[in-house]
This record gives C-alpha cells, structure tokens and sequence, in this order.
C-alpha cells in the first residue's frame, strides 16, 4: 500500500511539472579492447517531458555521451512502467578522435531500427522493480534491452 501511495505521490509530482532525477550507473568490461568503461544514466523528468543521458566514464573522465529527449507518454501504475516516446538525440564526444564504445553503437543502431509510435519517435519503457523512497534509491529495467539498473533517486 505504501509503495502504491508513493507512486500516486510520484505520478502526481510528475504530471504537475516537478523535477524527477535518477542517476543509475553500471560497470561494463569489453574484452575486446581490455578496458573498464563506467556507464552512467541521468534520467530527468519535468512534466511531461523526459531526458536521459548515457555518459560513457573512463577512470571517471567523460568520453562520450548521447543524450536522448523524449516525451511521458503514461505511468501503468500496475505494473510501475514508465512508457516513453523518445523524439531526439544528439551525441556527444570528449576525445579526438570520436570513439564510442561497443555499447554506445550498440544504443545508437537500435535508435535507428527501432519502430515507434510516430515515424519520428522510439519507444522506451522503465519498470520500476523496487524502490526505496526514504534511501532514496530504485531498482529499475529498461524495455527493451532488459538491462537492469541500481540508481540513486534526487
């Protein structure tokens, strides 16, 4: 009952223009190139209108990011999804020259295949699977891609 409650709460804040940020962060290996990357997802919301940012770390130094704008388009508050409309994006790159890591391209192909709800718009949905509002933390998945993801609540 109460993590209904928070999530009416959060629902509530969301839809009347309040700021939402998360910050998730995960650590991939590539074994190809035998290198550490650190990927960070800044999620922010305010009303309706959702940006995420992939910032791909090397020893904590931004290499390259992609930040992604979208729109809210419904909170399924039984099965605590998040269902985004992703419109634009923009990539950015700190080195020279460009180089993107394997799970950047990776993101950057599926946005170019992946059929939305408009011809302009790709579909993104974050399940909430657990959530401590009082640690301030949450445990979610995206869909696709299923990745699952421990991020700090702001």
């Amino acid at each position: 009952m109460m993590i209904i409650c928070f999530c009416l709460g959060l629902n509530y804040y969301v839809m009347n223009g309040e700021n939402l940020t998360a910050s998730c962060r995960a650590n991939l290996y590539d074994a190809i190139e035998n290198r550490l990357t650190d990927v960070v997802v800044d999620i922010s919301t305010k009303g309706k209108e959702v940006e995420l940012q992939y910032r791909f770390l090397e020893q904590e130094i931004e290499q390259s990011s992609i930040i992604m704008r979208g729109t809210l388009l419904k909170l399924d508050l039984d099965t605590m999804t998040y269902r985004l409309a992703l419109q634009s994006g923009e990539l950015l790159s700190n080195i020279m020259p460009p180089r993107f890591p394997e799970q950047m391209s990776r993101l950057i192909e599926y946005t170019r295949a992946a059929p939305g709800p408009s011809p302009t718009s790709i579909p993104l949905n974050i399940h909430v699977l657990d959530m401590n509002a009082v640690q301030g933390n949450a445990v979610i998945q995206f869909q696709p891609g299923n990745g699952i993801w421990a991020c700090e609540l702001n």
